[in-house]
């Protein structure tokens, strides 16, 4: 046997290896993490000029299983750092001839796991963004299922968003209020990045729509975490005139957590966070009568002396490419 074929059989014994790791049915956190940093690190340790489309795919998937071990465990930031390496992974994939229409549906996956992680941190932008990149990966499908046409982005991006995180989320997770909030709060900014996008695309002249992905590491300014709160008591206000209370409440909480990621807190916002629980007490208090809380569909954030962010902020940023 030459040193070719030697070589050869080596690495396939390191794919064997790494698949069968990937296969174990581990019941240990540790260990099942354990075990994935390990496949991760050997298919890395193949040479790039020799990693196949197989290696890709399965580098890809134990990313995201990684990540989302992550996720579980509320670590966001370093969730956020695995689904961005799941998505580099492929993307050597879609350069090549193998890409094909299942590729893109565990982009879609991974991009809608990302974005729900973004918006744990209350990064709405980043998190529309990663959105918007799950609806391009749709768009590359070629032979899409009946399902895939039914929930067709485009038409309807909450029920796109509804059907795959049904595929990929906890049914508790599915159903709670959070999630219900944080749709309603990804859809409004999605609704009003979309036709700026669409137009600076065409601009541009790109064939590949992708928007580019923020990394973890970009810090979100004071400001936008004002922003994102204020967006919140809208949402909690327009759940107050549907009488869907358990609903704003949670909106209001939602609100809090983005005050409190402020670094440095002036005295509105401090006021605003006690009156927000002011207005959570009130309605746990009297949610059985309407008129008491009418008064709360009224509330609004106090200003704040902080200037908004400018619209030519340096974004250190990742494009997706997809192979045509």
């Amino acid at each position: 046997m030459d040193a070719r074929a030697k070589y050869a059989r080596y690495l396939n014994e390191i794919r064997a290896d790494a698949f069968n790791l990937s296969q174990q049915i581990i019941t240990s956190p540790t260990l099942f993490i354990y075990s994935l940093e390990w496949v991760i690190q050997t298919l890395n340790s193949i040479p790039g000029k020799v990693q196949s489309p197989w290696d890709f795919r399965l580098l890809s998937n134990s990313y995201y299983r990684l990540a989302n071990c992550y996720f579980n465990k509320g670590e966001y930031d370093r969730a956020i750092e695995q689904y961005l390496n799941a998505i580099h992974s492929l993307e050597n994939l879609y350069q090549s001839e193998e890409c094909g229409d299942d590729d893109h549906r565990n982009c879609i996956k991974i991009c809608i796991d990302l974005s729900d992680t973004y918006t744990e941190l209350k990064n709405i932008e980043a998190a529309a963004c990663a959105f918007e990149n799950a609806i391009h990966a749709y768009d590359r499908i070629k032979d899409k299922t009946a399902d895939e046409r039914d929930n067709d982005p485009h038409k309807n991006p909450t029920k796109f968003q509804n059907y795959f995180e049904g595929m990929l989320s906890d049914i508790d997770y599915f159903r709670c209020d959070t999630f219900k909030v944080n749709q309603t709060l990804l859809n409004q900014v999605h609704e009003e990045r979309k036709n700026d996008i669409n137009h600076l695309l065409e601009n541009m002249g790109l064939e590949n729509k992708f928007t580019p992905l923020p990394q973890n590491k970009q810090s979100i300014s004071d400001q936008n975490y004002r922003l994102t709160a204020e967006r919140y008591c809208k949402i909690a206000q327009n759940e107050v005139d549907r009488d869907k209370y358990n609903l704003a409440i949670n909106a209001f909480q939602r609100a809090i957590e983005a005050l409190n990621l402020i670094r440095l807190k002036e005295p509105l916002d401090v006021a605003n966070i006690q009156e927000i629980n002011n207005i959570i007490q009130t309605i746990k208090a009297n949610e059985k009568s309407k008129n008491t809380i009418d008064s709360l569909a009224k509330f609004n954030l106090h200003s704040s002396s902080v200037e908004p962010p400018q619209d030519n902020m340096e974004i250190e940023s990742t494009t997706l490419s997809y192979h045509q």
